[in-house]
């Protein structure tokens, strides 16, 4: 047996020298920046075409295009990044990558980028960072090999097992997902820190010195910094045994020191995953024996190592699992057969040995071992283990060629080279360029998981959400009956329920659509997503008080969730609560380290509302705060120059909200805002324009009009506010407010035709508004009719916001007719009874006085009287 083994030595080194003997007309430097140069290009045409994709959804919106210290890129966030979690993870290297990304994308495009213009720049560096990786791969396993080997001529034919394993790593489709999807960044660089950390170590055992044992150290801490490695430490040991370094006390030294750097990281993830409770919900998902997840999860990695078809962002995981599994035996027979490989190549060479324990060093930790994810297996879990089993491909592919194919004729060689190179390569990127299709936007991701499981629950929720997002109704609705179907699964219900609710409610059909969001919650009462949904719906129907125990109910269950959090403090807020909305956006506000857009807003908001100097002055400081990080955010100079207004700072706020309509020309807050300002200095030529500006806007709202409205009647055109009010009338044909502010601009403009056809048409359709009996009473004033305009005023009673606003602009209206027309008796009583229901005793009186001193008729006497027995009756 010892003389077989030392033939088969004797033999490999004579072909070795063959080879190296047809090698020598190449200089090893050149040699070598050729080969990796190739793998280089291998790995940037494998990526090419994720350079199309965009954010799909998932952490890409949460770690990137959301998060606020990443898309406002400054100094003072990238060092926010370095002491908060991100999301259940520590990871602020790839984050602060992400934002210095922002910043570059910004810079190209002479402003704020876009959200297509950041994703360009992020994929291109994902790519970028691939291409790195496979070098560093080439040199890291042309290293050891040449280490692991005597003999001088070694190193030369392993440049060979190098070139196989790090283009076979550049382009393997299992690869994809880690280049096309944004979120692959982590991996990304944690793998080309675990990757510097190995050769730095190589070269520091080459040559003891303080800059490769310092480096080593920086790239151990730079890896747990972008996503902790626990085997970065194993993986270490492994190359030291594979390159034949001896383990003394300086080596151990570092081994230690590059052990407790990695512990200090797997620490501080494992209490941020506890604090997110995965936890608990992996625990909670995976149920039943470990053993069986694991073989499936080996099973799934060796069998799309060799072919890797039906690759998507998600592989579903059955929540139970039983040794009576449908697809066990298969996958037993999969993991027997490759292990049985593995171990058969590990007897006959050294490498084989050391890449199946880097491999399994390495996939351990994402094994369903520990209750860490809900994911049996994922494709970007193999980004580092493959490696191991790519140096063993390599080293094998390499080997077996020199054994039986270097001494054939070179037709045969060059045959055998070229052939499988030229099938194996295309086919691969191809596969790769297939994939990487499914990760351009967010409806292209869920639907590759729904068609290749069609028949697993949860799926198609994910998928219906997309075609939500983007409007696609009907596909929504569909979606969510697919999920449906799974009658045995009551969360799998839920999630489809609430699909299929907010779907009908975007679709128009309200009632059903809440009924089914109730049901909902009565198929899983603690699930606050479904609270939270039902809620936001009935917010979207301006229904905040029903909406507000369900935002409680889902607060209480997610107390980390700011949306909700953030969505009842508007709701409590828009029904009046505004101490207990001021608390809660205070709650938002802590969690988010005091950095959430819509809690600093909303703080500022009820500041503003209070009108007391010490409020108007807090929202001042953390609105321009919000200002000096988040300069783009228009919303929050506007309200920075209503603070400014209301601070009596005038200029001020002027030039605020010049600034927002330098950005946005066209937005309608500042331009109204600033409409008024010159309008309240007199300035109304100034203001003209502007009001002109916003009334032509497609985005007005009702609020809007009546402030442009309001400017229109005081310098006399109401006729201007009846063309706007008709405009209106297009957009909202079913407002009774509308209708009535254009009944009301046509009697201001003395359009008695327009006025007749107008209450024709409310007449029948019964819909009425006060405005719309205040307009018929100042019409009946107008035309001489004064009982009857009496009586119209009579029923503007109450206390109902509309009612209390119809009776200020009646009363208006008459001021500025008795500037016209002076002494007209029943102008004063119209006038007194009116202030009356205001409860403005002292006005009433004066009006009624001037009444009786210019009435001459009898029924204008019985009214003087009739006021003057109410006026005594009143307290």
């Amino acid at each position: 047996m010892r003389e077989s083994a030392e033939s088969s030595l004797i033999v490999t080194d004579t072909l070795v020298e063959h080879a190296e003997k047809q090698s020598r007309r190449f200089h090893p430097a050149w040699l070598v920046a050729l080969l990796a140069l190739v793998v280089a290009l291998l790995a940037l045409v494998m990526g090419y075409p994720a350079q199309r994709g965009g954010f799909v959804g998932g952490d890409d919106h949460r770690l990137a295009l959301d998060h606020v210290f990443v898309n406002h890129p400054s100094f003072e966030h990238a060092m926010k990044l370095f002491t908060i979690e991100h999301r259940d993870l520590y990871q602020p290297l790839p984050l602060l990558t992400f934002q210095l990304e922002f910043a570059v994308a910004n810079l190209l495009a002479g402003g704020e980028a876009s959200e297509r213009q950041a994703a360009a720049v992020i994929h291109l560096d994902n790519i970028i960072l691939h291409a790195i990786n496979a070098v560093l791969v080439w040199f890291l396993i042309a290293g050891l090999s040449a280490r692991g080997r005597a003999g001088s001529n070694a190193n030369r034919f392993h440049l060979w097992a190098a070139t196989v394993a790090a283009a076979l790593f550049a382009v393997h489709p299992l690869q994809i997902e880690v280049i096309a999807w944004l979120n692959g960044r982590m991996m990304l660089l944690s793998t080309l820190f675990a990757l510097g950390s190995m050769l730095s170590l190589m070269a520091y055992a080459n040559k003891r010195r303080a800059l490769t044992f310092g480096l080593t150290l920086l790239f151990v801490t730079l890896c747990g910094f972008s996503k902790v490695r626990i085997s970065l430490p194993v993986l270490l040991l492994l190359v030291c045994l594979a390159s034949r370094i001896t383990l003394d006390r300086r080596i151990m030294t570092l081994g230690v020191l590059c052990g407790v750097i990695t512990g200090v990281f797997v620490l501080i993830n494992i209490q941020s995953t506890s604090e997110a409770q995965l936890f608990s919900q992996g625990a909670e998902h995976l149920r039943g024996p470990r053993l069986v997840r694991v073989v499936f999860a080996l099973a799934f990695y060796f069998q799309h190592l060799v072919w890797p078809v039906g690759l998507c962002s998600y592989y579903p995981t059955p929540s139970v699992v039983t040794w009576h599994e449908p697809g066990l035996g298969v996958a037993v027979l999969v993991v027997a057969a490759s292990v049985g490989v593995l171990v058969w190549i590990s007897r006959r060479t050294r490498v084989g040995l050391l890449g199946a324990i880097w491999f399994f060093a390495a996939i351990a930790v994402t094994l369903p071992i520990f209750p860490a994810r809900n994911i049996l297996a994922a494709d970007r879990y193999m980004y580092l283990p493959i490696i191991g089993l790519l140096w063993m491909i390599g080293t094998s592919i390499v080997t077996i060629y020199q054994r039986y194919v270097a001494t054939k004729p070179i037709w045969l060689r060059r045959v055998v080279v070229i052939a499988p190179t030229v099938l194996l390569v295309p086919l691969m990127i191809g596969m790769g360029w297939h994939v990487a299709g499914f990760y351009n936007d967010p409806i292209s991701k869920t639907l590759r998981i729904a068609t290749l499981f069609p028949d697993t629950p949860r799926v198609w929720q994910p998928l219906g959400w997309s075609y939500l997002s983007a409007g696609q109704i009907q596909p929504a609705i569909e979606c969510a009956r697919m999920e449906l179907r799974h009658t045995q699964a009551p969360k799998v219900m839920c999630g489809g329920y609430q699909l299929l609710g907010m779907a009908m409610l975007r679709g128009g059909d309200v009632e059903a659509g809440l009924k089914i969001l109730h049901q909902a919650i009565e198929t899983d009462e603690k699930n606050p997503r479904a609270k939270y949904r039902l809620a936001k719906a009935l917010v979207e129907l301006d229904r905040f008080t029903e909406a507000v125990p369900y935002f409680e109910a889902a607060a209480a269950l997610t107390p980390l969730h700011n949306p909700t959090l953030n969505r009842l403090a508007d709701a409590y807020h828009r029904i009046g609560r505004r101490g207990e909305a001021r608390e809660v956006y205070a709650h938002s506000l802590e969690n988010s380290k005091g950095y959430d857009v819509s809690a600093i807003m909303g703080l500022s908001t009820l500041d503003i509302e209070s009108d007391l100097p010490d409020r108007l002055a807090d929202a001042a400081t953390r609105l321009g705060d919000l200002l000096e990080w988040m300069p783009e955010n228009l919303d929050a100079r506007t309200n920075l120059g209503v603070v400014l207004q209301h601070l009596g700072r005038s200029a001020d706020a002027m030039a605020a909200y010049a600034q927002v309509l330098q950005r946005a020309p066209d937005h309608l807050t500042a331009l109204l805002n600033l409409a008024q300002l010159h309008h309240s200095r007199g300035a109304w030529k100034q203001a003209d324009p502007l009001f002109e500006r916003a009334r032509r806007s497609a985005a007005l709202t009702i609020d809007q009009a009546k402030t442009i409205h309001d400017f229109y009647v005081a310098t006399d055109r109401a006729a201007r506010a009846t063309t706007l009010w008709s405009q209106l009338a297009l957009r909202f044909p079913k407002s009774r407010e509308v209708h009535a502010f254009r009944t009301w601009a046509v009697v201001l403009a003395g359009d008695g035709f327009q006025f007749e056809s107008g209450l024709r048409v409310q007449d029948a359709t019964a819909e009425y508004y006060a405005l719309s009996v205040a307009a018929r009473a100042y019409y009946e004033f107008i035309v001489r009719k004064y009982v009857a305009a009496m009586g119209q005023v009579k029923l503007l009673e109450g206390d109902a916001a509309e009612v209390v606003d119809a009776r200020s602009r009646l009363l208006g209206a008459l001021q500025r007719y008795d500037e016209v027309e002076l002494g007209i008796a029943w102008t004063y009583a119209l006038a007194a009874q009116l202030l009356l229901y205001d409860a403005d005793k002292e006005g009433a009186e004066l009006f009624t006085d001037l009444c009786d001193q210019y009435c001459k008729e009898t029924t204008c006497k019985a009214v003087v009287s009739d006021l003057r027995k109410r006026l005594s009756s009143e307290p």
